[in-house]
This record gives C-alpha cells, sequence and structure tokens, in this order.
C-alpha cells in the first residue's frame, strides 16, 4: 500500500482501476499530484510493480504491507 503525503497532509486521491491483457493498472489522481501504478505479471509466480508519480511539489512516500512468505493451496 502506497500512502502519499503533501505539506504534511495525507493526499486524497480519486481512483480509476482497469485490467490490460497481463497487467492490471491503478490511477490515482487528485489536484496537485497523480500516481499511476502497473502490475504486470511476468511468470505464474512473479510480478513486477511500476510506479510512476508526477508532482511539481516534494512529496513523503510511505510503503507499507506484508509480503506473502507461504503459500497455502
Amino acid at each position: 500500500r502506497l500512502t502519499v503525503w503533501q505539506d504534511g497532509k495525507k493526499v486524497d486521491f480519486t481512483l480509476e482501476a482497469y485490467s490490460i491483457p497481463g497487467a492490471l493498472v491503478q490511477k490515482l489522481t487528485a489536484k496537485d499530484v497523480q500516481v499511476e501504478m502497473t502490475l504486470r505479471f511476468a511468470t505464474p509466480r512473479t510480478s513486477l510493480l511500476e510506479t510512476k508519480i508526477t508532482s511539481n511539489k516534494p512529496l513523503d512516500l510511505v510503503w507499507d504491507g506484508e509480503l506473502l512468505e507461504k503459500l497455502e493451496a
């Protein structure tokens, strides 16, 4: 999960999400900040996340979350 802070305040985004062949796309839009995240599936067990962030002002970015260590079917 990505949290974006600008001028000490959490940025409130509008979300657009859709899929394309082999990938999931999320576009987050606020007044002065745009974030585009694309999750591409490289193999059945591997994915790559590309993140593009556009802003004219400095930002503080916080990534958090938990990676899967064990996968059980």
